[in-house]
């Protein structure tokens, strides 16, 4: 169970210590020592400022010990970034306990740089989140829940596997950026013209002919058949 009311830092510790006896079989960084200690400092800094920053540590999967103490609500974060690491997915199956719903507080989440295949279904939870990082990975889709971030302001995409972006990321209205660059994308969804707060789009590197929208155009070709007869 949690600790209850405010706890002091010594007892948030100690309770994070007995959690680290308890993973202490997990195969996490293939047991490297030494990034088993920075996953314990960076787990107890996290818990003083909010941030918890585990790149370039050659992480295979979400270390238990890390998902272990955000489900008692030990640690838990603003700010997340696994970057430059080899995770396969956000959580992992050696960490059953931890979903999107235990870091719904989120604010920043930075995954660049894995070699992440698919995103948690459940991703949807992260109602905080501004800012998302997943460029340099193996994307090819976006979970449909990741279309209810409504707070999400910058969202990078680049140099993933995606053939086409998901119909509906018209519906993230508060998207300011959206970096799509050096995908394999052939076509524009017809959404996206509804990103109203859009300042910075990058569809540089993708297989693009051109930079209009199929619906648009369509629709544009059918006024311009209906003007003759209606001059």
């Amino acid at each position: 169970s949690g600790i209850a009311g405010n706890p002091s830092v010594n007892t948030v510790f100690e309770k994070m210590d007995e959690v680290l006896q308890k993973s202490k079989g997990s195969k996490n960084a293939k047991g490297d020592k030494s990034t088993e200690q920075d996953i314990v400092i960076a787990t107890r800094r996290s818990w003083m400022n909010g941030e918890l920053n585990l790149p370039q540590k050659k992480l295979d999967e979400f270390p238990a010990y890390v998902a272990s103490t955000i489900t008692l609500q030990l640690a838990p974060p603003k700010k997340m970034s696994f970057a430059r690491n080899n995770l396969r997915s956000l959580f992992s199956s050696h960490a059953p306990q931890i979903s999107c719903h235990h870091v719904n507080y989120l604010t920043e989440l930075d995954l660049g740089n894995n070699n992440i295949v698919h995103l948690p279904h459940d991703i949807g939870f992260l109602q905080n989140l501004v800012r998302c990082n997943l460029e340099r990975n193996r994307l090819q889709s976006l979970p449909d829940s990741l279309l209810k971030l409504r707070n999400l302001k910058v969202l990078k995409l680049c140099r993933n596997n995606f053939k086409s972006l998901h119909s509906r990321i018209g519906d993230l209205d508060c998207l300011e950026h959206l970096d799509l660059s050096n995908n394999v994308i052939n076509m524009l969804p017809p959404t996206l013209p509804r990103l109203r707060q859009l300042k910075f789009l990058d569809v540089s590197g993708n297989g693009l002919a051109h930079l209009a929208i199929q619906p648009v155009l369509q629709e544009y070709g059918r006024r311009a058949k209906r003007a003759p007869s209606e001059a």
